[in-house]
């Protein structure tokens, strides 16, 4: 590493890697030695050709969703660019380098990081936030973007809206060759926000972190891929410290993260007589499509039990991704309503502008619809599973099914999952439709998380993991530096 580094911090090694990998005659002679007993140069060619991105992922970060697809990353509007990553969690640059996506076949990009390396500030070699601050400073001499911060310090540069989707920017962001992803959809530092990957960037003592983390479920959608025994996994097998990852993951339990499960409510649901008809979902009303298409759009944001006061000063208005993330169970985070899971629950019913009113629930919301006084509607569950009764007949609607609520019926349906639904009317009643209920104890809300930390630290630290503050220890090593000159004068 000290050779590969030449004197940089060790987080440089990750662009001395992919400059060797994308243009070998630019890289010094301790790359080729270091980098060519891993890959032969006609393997290293190969594997150019054989994929269409390389992945980074950093030392201390870990999947927690092994449920997700790679490429769910670099599809749609980020399908052909050069480097798709995530905008960063704490205003130190615009992008976190912690988790990038780089395209193989990119003219562009295989000049990258060799320019980084080669024309990076010297400040940055040592100084928070090393490499990714160098490539926020190269990515911004190609004029990608304009920073308005660069390694923990403010540019001067103005923009016409906030950068971060945290402080209310888009939650998606393009340039020509970029693809950038809002910090909680790739990756974050806190497993409350993180939906992907979790990656503890300035935690302390951050492998007991990981190994308590583990134990406690913060893994999904995860099992060893083996019918052997854990002893007589080949990777356990291969090292005394693989064998002791394999033991302790093999002991993991999956925690019920986001919200609770929801029971049935006051209905018979399964021996009840609703008729409901097949309405497939279309996948542009998936929630990832939602999110993608619509995300940036402003909506009202209604207190679900109206006998719990909201916070003093509070906004009711959020991003509609924002919602959709809180109803999945993933608070966005710095949002001073959805940023945390509690017992004063939120719902969203927004009018669509492709025709009808979207409603999006959490689990345990309930809403009850008067067809005397607002008419004959049409209710179709897109995603997530609602149960419906009435006076004379109850049962589960499912997401692609659609329920006719004839005139004069009076319906409460409770959300029994994360639940996307489209209301629709024959009239024109007044927005929003149904009126809200209380919700039920059965469906209150999950505390799992509560235990990382306060909701008011984007961190959420434990005791004892504490962050480096990396800017303050960068600053005391160059007043360090400059001391001898001082006792000189």
């Amino acid at each position: 590493m000290e050779s590969i580094c030449e004197g940089r911090h060790f987080a440089w090694a990750k662009v001395a890697l992919f400059s060797w990998l994308f243009t070998p005659h630019r890289c010094s002679s301790a790359c080729h030695r270091v980098f060519g007993r891993w890959l032969q140069e006609e393997e290293r060619k190969a594997l150019l050709k054989s994929v269409d991105y390389l992945v980074w992922i950093d030392g201390d970060a870990m999947v927690l969703d092994h449920g997700r697809a790679l490429k769910d990353f670099v599809a749609g509007r980020f399908r052909r660019k050069a480097l798709v990553l995530a905008e960063d969690m704490s205003w130190a640059d615009c992008l976190n380098t912690g988790v990038f996506f780089a395209r193989t076949d990119s003219d562009w990009l295989s000049s990258l990081w060799a320019d980084t390396w080669n024309g990076s500030h010297q400040r940055f070699h040592q100084a928070p936030f090393w490499d990714q601050s160098g490539l926020c400073q190269e990515l911004a001499k190609r004029r990608e973007f304009l920073p308005q911060v660069l390694g923990a310090m403010p540019t001067g540069l103005s923009a016409k809206t906030p950068w971060f989707s945290w402080m209310g920017g888009p939650h998606l962001k393009e340039t020509p060759q970029l693809g950038i992803w809002d910090s909680a959809s790739l990756q974050f530092a806190n497993p409350l926000h993180a939906q992907f990957i979790l990656h503890l960037c300035g935690f302390s003592a951050k492998l007991k972190l990981c190994r308590s983390l583990c134990c406690n479920g913060v893994l999904r959608n995860f099992r060893l891929s083996t019918d052997e025994s854990v002893e007589q996994h080949p990777t356990a097998s291969s090292n005394p410290l693989w064998k002791a990852a394999v033991l302790l993951l093999d002991g993991c339990s999956e925690m019920a993260v986001g919200w609770n499960a929801c029971g049935p409510g006051d209905g018979h649901a399964e021996g009840g007589c609703l008729q409901p008809s097949a309405l497939p979902t279309p996948e542009e009303l998936s929630w990832n499509a939602l999110r993608w298409r619509w995300g940036h759009t402003p909506v009202s944001v209604e207190c679900i039990d109206a006998d719990i006061p909201t916070a003093e000063g509070a906004v009711s208005r959020a991003a509609l991704w924002q919602v959709i993330d809180y109803v999945r169970g993933f608070p966005p985070p710095c949002h001073p309503l959805l940023g945390k899971l509690s017992k004063e629950m939120f719902c969203t019913r927004w009018i669509f502008p492709e025709g009808g009113e979207l409603h999006l629930y959490p689990p345990g919301a309930r809403v009850q619809f008067d067809t005397g006084s607002i008419g004959p509607l049409f209710l179709w569950v897109l995603s997530g599973q609602m149960e419906c009764s009435s006076a004379c007949c109850s049962g589960k609607l499912r997401a692609g099914q659609q329920l006719p609520l004839q005139h004069g019926e009076v319906f409460t349906c409770t959300a029994l999952a994360p639940t996307a639904a489209m209301c629709r009317s024959s009239s024109s009643p007044p927005s929003p439709l149904g009126q809200l209920l209380p919700v039920s104890g059965a469906c209150a809300p999950s505390m799992g998380w509560q235990w990382f930390g306060h909701p008011e630290n984007w961190l959420g630290a434990p005791k004892g993991h504490e962050p480096v503050d990396q800017v303050a220890l960068a600053k005391q090593k160059e007043m360090q530096k400059l001391l001898p000159y001082a006792k000189v004068r």
